[in-house]
This record gives structure tokens, C-alpha cells and sequence, in this order.
């Protein structure tokens, strides 16, 4: 049974990823859950501290995704991880981070700071993955590994939200060239 808590997140959550930060409210929260903007209040008594506990919800998610992925190979691991994506954009969403860099200018600083831990716990780990498979040989690729994190990270979030606009084939082609790329031998 998901508490309230939890459904005022996973609800933020949605409203988030689909209209932006800034384009909802506590009331539209309310309206879903059927209870008082005074229920919300009580859980998160302002709108930052919502958006700072939705981040985390993304970090122990993230956290269990390394968890889950790490028996697998690079390759593997990196399939996983654009898998990601691929349920984003087929859910019609766009990724936490990108939706929250448009409002980067508009939110609280306790936000942009948790986002930013969010990002680099992202970042540091396909970083990892990109240096252990240029290791063992199981991934090749032009450039250090961090830069080859980061073009995959931004080219996957593009491509997501580029698919709301140019259909899911288009963000096909894009994870599929990204895998190419890293699996040429």
C-alpha cells in the first residue's frame, strides 16, 4: 500500500516530467489525491521541499539501477542504462534533469543542489562504465571517458525529448547510433 507520502511524490513526479516545475501547483496534487492542499503541507510544508524529495526518490532509484546492472557487461550496461530512456520517452515523459535544467533559473537553490547530486551520481558512474570497457576492450570509442559519458547522457536525453516532437523512431535511431558507436570494433 503506497502512503501518502508516496503518492504525493510519485503524483510531483508525474506533474514534473510532463508539464515542468513551475506548471504545477499543490492544488493540482490535491485534486488527484482527493485530500487538502493542507495533506501536502503536512508532508512537505513547501513546494522545494517536494521537488528536493522527488530528486531523492530519482537517487535511490538510480541507486538501485547501478545495483541491479553491475553483474552485467559495459556493453550491457549501458544498454540498461538507454533503456531508461527508452521508457521515458515511451511513457510521452522527459527525463527529471531535463525538465529541471529549463527551470534551472526559477528554482530553489536546495533543488539545484540535490539535482546536482543527482547528475553527478549519473555521470560518475557511466564514466566508470565507459573507462572499465575501454579497459577490458569491451567498448571502443574517440575521446577520454568522461566526455564519452556526458555526449551519451545529453544525446539520450535530447533524443527523449525530441521524440515527444518526432515520434519514437527518431529516438530509436539515436540510442541505436550511440550503441553502434561504442560496440565498433
Amino acid at each position: 500500500m503506497t502512503s501518502t507520502k508516496e503518492s504525493i511524490i510519485n503524483i510531483a513526479d508525474d506533474l514534473i516530467r510532463r508539464r515542468g516545475y513551475n506548471a504545477f501547483s499543490y492544488n493540482d496534487i490535491s485534486k488527484m489525491l482527493f485530500v487538502k492542499n493542507a495533506a501536502i503541507h503536512y508532508h512537505f510544508p513547501s513546494k522545494s521541499d517536494l521537488g528536493v524529495a522527488v530528486i531523492e526518490f530519482h537517487i535511490q532509484k538510480v541507486e538501485h539501477f547501478i545495483k541491479r546492472v553491475a553483474p552485467l557487461s559495459e556493453p550491457e550496461k549501458v544498454e540498461e542504462f538507454l533503456n531508461i530512456y527508452d521508457q521515458i520517452q515511451t511513457n510521452k515523459k522527459v527525463c527529471l534533469v531535463g525538465t529541471l535544467a529549463t527551470d534551472w533559473d526559477t528554482i530553489d537553490e536546495k533543488i539545484q543542489q540535490k539535482l546536482t547530486v543527482f547528475v553527478t551520481i549519473v555521470g560518475d558512474w557511466l564514466t566508470s562504465v565507459m573507462e572499465e570497457g575501454l579497459k577490458k576492450g569491451t567498448l571502443t570509442f574517440k575521446g577520454d571517458p568522461r566526455t564519452r559519458a556526458m555526449l551519451i547522457i545529453t544525446s539520450i536525453m535530447a533524443a527523449a525529448q525530441m521524440a515527444k516532437i518526432m515520434g519514437s523512431e527518431s529516438f530509436k535511431s539515436v540510442k541505436n547510433a550511440i550503441l553502434n558507436e561504442l560496440n565498433r570494433r
